[in-house]
């Protein structure tokens, strides 16, 4: 069957900067690997998204669509689906993606009424199995993971087990996507061209403002053989020069970072790389061996310098042990970034003053501030409501994304909506304005991209 693959299109404050989706990619590989011919659009990268949609529909043919989108862009994600069955009416229309993780399928389908099911969860196989019920014509009621229409029911069947045998999953199917029109961050990049792997899913850590630990708490890997040989295809077959890990936690197993960096460099993989992982699950020998192979970028969620706050968060890391952690990466020469939250349900603006000089005292590399996102489903949206100001209704699904907005969905006691934001501004401009930061910037100049990148950053601490 022809499988039609579309991201919905994101609104003008995403655009910047764009690459490929993982996801789609490991579901068209999964789809083609079974004989299904797939397609994809892309409407966070089409200039002309319904145009193309339109066009590619009339020659590909598709017997399915499958659409995505995330929380923030699900109202886009609507306009695409009332925009399909407008037009295509017959064509069967299918949602996954991050949204359906935090809302039930069930009601998603009573939100969009143009979807035919909703898969939930990892979805792989699950849409692998819709999309050959559609095309036997058989019944989608022994299939695990979704929720679907029977005429004016709506059925949510029980959920799919996670996948563990990650390798059996194939790599992306990344020759669907044009690379010419993505646009990664050069942030994330220390090379370009730039590209992301996924080596490992889940987290069993239990932090409240999380959904990866809540819904997915088993933690899964790829085989190091399997992390090593997509890398390699990423450099011979599409010319790679650096990959950002997205995993949450690439780090926990400290014995598989090591077998993948020592296989890196005994196959001599020219490639530099980025991830994430947590200031209290790091050993200076692991950091020596991601030196080794490449790392040179780190990334810690570290959100608060108060302890307090912390454990409110469940965040199971102590204050020192962030101080050793950033310690350990500038001892091996590993450029070390920290994330950071304001408006965490018990936070004062004392204790939001002590996360800025926390966050200044580090010696980190950069730092980003963020609101704390309540989404649906975690544990820190239920403290939200019972601690503090909650300025959200179920339908505004795109105020999750806080950037520029001017009243934040959660305030804690004891605080305004104008003074939260004005902590994140000052955390942002004291961080970077420094003198001492400024200096050390200057020195890390080495092109005109560089300084581009700067000046940008520069007018963003002013746009704010």
């Amino acid at each position: 069957m022809n499988i039609l693959l579309v991201r919905a299109p994101y609104s003008s404050s995403f655009k910047e900067y764009s690459d490929v989706p993982l996801g789609i990619g490991y579901i068209g590989a999964v789809l083609e690997r079974t004989g299904h011919t797939v397609n994809f659009v892309d409407g966070q990268v089409e200039q002309n998204f319904y145009h193309t949609l339109e066009r590619t529909i009339s020659s590909f043919k598709p017997g399915l669509v499958g659409l995505t989108g995330l929380t923030v862009n699900i109202q886009q994600v609507k306009e695409v689906a009332l925009f399909l069955k407008r037009h295509y009416p017959n064509l069967p229309l299918v949602f996954g993606g991050p949204h359906a993780r935090l809302i039930s399928p069930s009601k998603i389908l009573d939100h969009i009424s143009q979807f035919d099911a909703v898969t939930k969860g990892e979805a792989e196989f699950t849409f692998l199995e819709v999309v050959d019920c559609y095309a036997s014509g058989r019944s989608l009621d022994g299939v695990l993971g979704i929720a679907f229409r029977s005429g004016s029911e709506v059925i949510e069947n029980a959920d799919r087990p996670l996948v563990y045998k990650l390798d059996d999953i194939p790599f992306p199917a990344r020759h669907l996507f044009d690379f010419s029109k993505y646009r990664p961050s050069p942030k994330e990049h220390k090379r370009l061209p730039g590209a992301s792997i996924m080596t490992s899913r889940g987290c069993p850590y239990r932090c409240t403002f999380c959904l990866i630990g809540k819904f997915q708490k088993q933690y899964r890997m790829h085989s190091a053989r399997y992390v090593v040989d997509e890398i390699k295809e990423l450099v011979s077959k599409y010319g790679i020069n650096d990959i950002f890990i997205r995993d949450d936690m690439f780090t926990l197993s400290q014995e598989r970072v090591k077998e993948i960096c020592q296989l890196l460099i005994s196959e001599g993989v020219d490639i530099t790389f980025s991830c994430l992982g947590r200031a209290d699950n790091i050993k200076l020998e692991t950091l020596e061996w991601m030196k080794r192979a490449g790392c040179w970028r780190f990334m810690i969620g570290i959100e608060s310098g108060n302890q307090d706050l912390l454990d409110i968060l469940h965040k199971d890391i102590t204050l020192d042990q962030v101080r050793t952690c950033v310690r350990m990466c500038r001892q091996v020469g590993i450029q070390v970034d920290g994330f950071f939250m304001f408006g965490i349900p018990g936070e004062t603006k004392e204790k939001a003053l002590q996360t800025i000089s926390f966050a200044k005292s580090l010696g980190l590399d950069y730092a980003q501030f963020y609101l704390a996102t309540p989404y649906p489903g975690t544990d820190l949206r239920e403290m939200c409501e019972e601690h503090g100001t909650f300025n959200a209704v179920e339908d505004e699904w795109g105020r999750l994304n806080q950037f520029g907005d001017e009243n934040p969905i959660y305030v804690p006691n004891g605080m305004n909506g104008a003074e939260l934001k004005a902590l994140q501004r000052k955390a942002w401009r004291s961080f970077y304005l420094r003198p001492s930061f400024i200096a050390r910037e200057v020195t890390k100049i080495r092109s005109v991209d560089d300084v581009k990148i700067r000046l940008e950053g520069l007018k963003s601490l002013f746009s704010f």
